[in-house]
Parts: C-alpha cells; sequence; structure tokens
C-alpha cells in the first residue's frame, strides 16, 4: 500500500523535469503504477493538511490540443502543526 510519504516523493520527483513544478494525478499513476483512486484521496488528504497545492498546468490532451488540468505540487516549508 502506498503512504503520504510516497506520493509527497513522487510529486516532489516529478516536478523536477518538467520546470512547471507540478504533476497531474495521470502522471502519478504512470510513474508509481498506483491505481488512480488511491492516489486521488492522498492527495485530498495531503491537500487538506497543507502539503500539496492545486494549481492549472498545461497538458496535452488525447486529440493533440493543449489544455488546462490540475497539477499538485509540495508546498516548500511546511510547518508542522
Amino acid at each position: 500500500m502506498i503512504n503520504e510519504n510516497e506520493v509527497l516523493e513522487a510529486i516532489s520527483e516529478a516536478m523536477i523535469p518538467k520546470g512547471d513544478d507540478a504533476v497531474t494525478v495521470s502522471e502519478l499513476v504512470h510513474q508509481s503504477g498506483k491505481p488512480e483512486r488511491v492516489l486521488r484521496n492522498i492527495i485530498r488528504r495531503l491537500l487538506r493538511s497543507g502539503q500539496v497545492e492545486v494549481i492549472k498546468v498545461h497538458r496535452y490532451s488525447m486529440d493533440g490540443k493543449l489544455c488546462k488540468v490540475p497539477g499538485y505540487r509540495k508546498i516548500k516549508d511546511v510547518k508542522k502543526r
């Protein structure tokens, strides 16, 4: 079973090569091999705890059009509550 720390690490690793500082759920699914439902549940918890934020990023859709989609990025310097 994947945990929050593993998803945070995957988000951090996926952010580096793209330059837009965020990763989509589809990219996390592809990178981790974990089910989308599981990753979405973990991302929800990370959003609620303030460790991750959602921004709009540009990605190509299946028909080749550039679209804005939700991307998730780790918030730097998260202070423990």
